[in-house]
Formats: C-alpha cells, sequence, structure tokens
C-alpha cells in the first residue's frame, strides 16, 4: 500500500471563524490512511484544541497575513519581508517532511504559491476572500493566485469571476465549490429557550442576531444604527451582536460597544458578546438573522448556517450573499450602508411571525439542495488525486 499523501495546509487564522471551520471540516473528513496533513498557523487559538481533538499535527509560525494594516507602502514592506523569511522557513519544511502538496486556505497567504512553484509541488487555493480595495493590492492578490496554483477552490461564482477577470487566460484553474455546515452540528431541532431566558426575554419577543467578525465591513455598525429606526415602529425585538476582531482592530469592537450603550440608554434592547463557541445554540435562540455587509461579502458560512437552522436571512444584495439569500424567498436583501431599508427589513419580519416562518422554511430547503459540506469535501480531495 502507497504511503499517504502529505498535504500541509497554511491558514491565516487560529479562531472558530467561518474560514477556520472549512478548513476544519475538511481537515476532519481525510481518510487518513490515504491523506497526512500537517497544518502550519500564525498564532494559537480555538482552531488548535480542535486539531488536537481531530489527532492533526500542527505548528505555529509567522506567516505573512495579508491584513488591511499592510495596505500602505510601508506596510506592504513590512509584509513582503516577512514572506520572504517564512519563504525560506516553508520551503525547507516541505523538503525535510517530503511534502506531498500544499493547500492553503485563504487569499491572504501568499507564502505557499511561492513555495509550492519552487519546490515543483502542486498547489491547491481555497479561495473565500473578495478584496476589491484598495485596486493595487485587490489586482496583485488575484494575479498571485491565478499564477501560482495548480487548482483554485471558490466559495461562489461572485469569488471566480472576479478572480478570473484578472487571470482570463487560467479561468479553467477557478471552481466555484460551495461550502456549507455540519448538519449534525447545526440541528433545526436544537432547543435555544435557555439562552433566551439569560436575555431575558419574553414570548413573543423577536431576537434578532449578528455573528461575525466586528470590521470595517460587516456591517455591524449599520445594524446598530437601523435600531432607533426599528423601535419606533415595534418594541417586541432584541438585537445581539455575537463576534471578535482580528488582532489589532480591536477599536471595531470597542467603538460598536460605545453605540450600542448609548442606544440602551435611550430604551433599545441590545446585548453585545464576544465569540461564543455555542453558535448553533444562540441561532436557536434567533427569530432573524443580519449580516448587512458593506463590502462583497464572498459566501459567508454564518449565513448558510443560519439557512440550515431555518432562520430568514436579511443580508446585502452584493458578492456571494445573492448566491445563498434568494431575496423574498429566503430572506431579504438590502442596499449596503442603507440603514434606512435595513431597519424596514427587520420590522417587516418582526411583525410578520408567518412570513419569518415561511421564509425560515425555504432557506432551509436551498441549505440542504445546495451547500453540503460533504459535497465540498469529496470536490475537494478528488482535485488532489
Amino acid at each position: 500500500m502507497d504511503a499517504p499523501k502529505r498535504i500541509v495546509y497554511l491558514h491565516a487564522s487560529a479562531e472558530l471563524f467561518g474560514s477556520d471551520y472549512v478548513l476544519l471540516t475538511l481537515l476532519k473528513s481525510l481518510d487518513r490512511a490515504h491523506y497526512d496533513p500537517y497544518v502550519i498557523l500564525p498564532f494559537e487559538g480555538p482552531l488548535c484544541a480542535e486539531l488536537k481533538k481531530a489527532n492533526v499535527a500542527y505548528e505555529i509560525h509567522d506567516l505573512p497575513v495579508l491584513r488591511r494594516q499592510y495596505f500602505t507602502p510601508l506596510g506592504l514592506l513590512v509584509f513582503f519581508g516577512k514572506l520572504i523569511r517564512c519563504l525560506l522557513f516553508l520551503t525547507r519544511l516541505i523538503k525535510t517532511k517530503k511534502v506531498d502538496a500544499v493547500h492553503t486556505n485563504t487569499a491572504a497567504v501568499w507564502v505557499g504559491g511561492f513555495a509550492a512553484a519552487m519546490t515543483r509541488r502542486p498547489h491547491y487555493w481555497q479561495i473565500m476572500e473578495l478584496v476589491d480595495r484598495p485596486r493595487l493590492v485587490s489586482w496583485m492578490m488575484r494575479k498571485i493566485v491565478g499564477i501560482f496554483s495548480t487548482k483554485v477552490f471558490c466559495i461562489s461564482n461572485a469569488v471566480r469571476d472576479f478572480f478570473i477577470l484578472a487571470n482570463p487566460g487560467r479561468a479553467k484553474k477557478f471552481q466555484t465549490v460551495y461550502h456549507g455546515v455540519d448538519r449534525v452540528i447545526y440541528d433545526r431541532a436544537i432547543s435555544g429557550l435557555v439562552l433566551r431566558e439569560t436575555l431575558g426575554l419574553n414570548e413573543g419577543d423577536v431576537l434578532v442576531t449578528f455573528a461575525g467578525r466586528f470590521n470595517a465591513w460587516k456591517g455591524q455598525d449599520v445594524l446598530a444604527t437601523a435600531m432607533p429606526a426599528v423601535f419606533q415602529q415595534v418594541q417586541n425585538v432584541h438585537f445581539l451582536f455575537i463576534g471578535s476582531c482580528f488582532p489589532g482592530q480591536e477599536h471595531f469592537e470597542d467603538e460598536l460597544k460605545v453605540q450600542v450603550e448609548e442606544l440602551v440608554r435611550r430604551g433599545c434592547k441590545a446585548t453585545v458578546l464576544g465569540f461564543q463557541s455555542n453558535l448553533p445554540e444562540w441561532l436557536a435562540a434567533t427569530d432573524i438573522f443580519v449580516l448587512p455587509s458593506t463590502s462583497p461579502e464572498p459566501n459567508a458560512t454564518v449565513t448558510i448556517a443560519a439557512m440550515t437552522m431555518a432562520l430568514p436571512v436579511v443580508g446585502t444584495n452584493i458578492g456571494g450573499t445573492p448566491e445563498s439569500v434568494v431575496d423574498g424567498e429566503t430572506g431579504l436583501l438590502t442596499n449596503p450602508d442603507d440603514s434606512g431599508q435595513l431597519a424596514n427589513a427587520v420590522v417587516r419580519l418582526t411583525r410578520d411571525v408567518g412570513l419569518r416562518r415561511r421564509m425560515g422554511e425555504k432557506g432551509y430547503q436551498r441549505a440542504m439542495q445546495m451547500f453540503s459540506i460533504e459535497n465540498y469535501c469529496q470536490k475537494v480531495t478528488a482535485a488532489y488525486e
């Protein structure tokens, strides 16, 4: 019997948000008789504990991850300095560990593509970003992905088409592979009653939940801005913000807390929580899920999770979100940065429990038909062969 194929996985985070979850699910699905995964992460985090449970080897290294703080001339110099140092480390690792292939789980990590090219290994690239600003950085990212990849898995047609624009001669490399969530974990039969009680909700109160990163473009501030307009029309609504920030971006969470605290003093009902490991239970407690991204959303895992939990989704009509949320059928789509339109969508769903249930049911059916984590894992491992 042939030895298992050793694959090195590079990832930009070590938490348990959407991209972390997709990587973890893929690693857990691998047939260990055929694949020997080895993961490199930039820091210790909750993902590390899950890798240990899954018996997946990993190590921490100072990976150059392209974040927005590097989107300046000086920042790019710092980024490329880290990239060169990491390239030397990774090429040595590929040779000493006799690595057969490299899999990069984000467009924000470029070193895997360069190292795979230098050591003549196949390189598989999972793309979960849709970065359009700054234009130069966006173009460089897309070009590098197209050149330094064997196969590119895109989580939506919007992502695929955006990357192909910079790689017209390499379009065959890019494949849309919708991801999903574990339907055993995200089970619509879960009860959220206890968590609703912890928030002091009464029967008939409507819980509107945002879950995701607190950053410059997820739109948590837009939702907070919409809250007063909602409360002017309906009072039986409570807003819940779940999430955390990338290191160095804590000011987004601080700003949200200040904004929400002021609105609560004015009579709005809202709670801001950090990262929650029991997200399925919080979604079970939720009546309406909202992700009001102000920049194109690639195809958020949390949106698919909400649909799998039979929740109506309010999103924005840009990026990959319209591929998952069908406006007027499984949820409502609004224009980005339009807090008034967002407030109207929330009010409409808050007032009409029948509409919420119909949209939630159709969203659940769509998630079952289109977004399967099993299908995602099968297509990725088929490409390895």
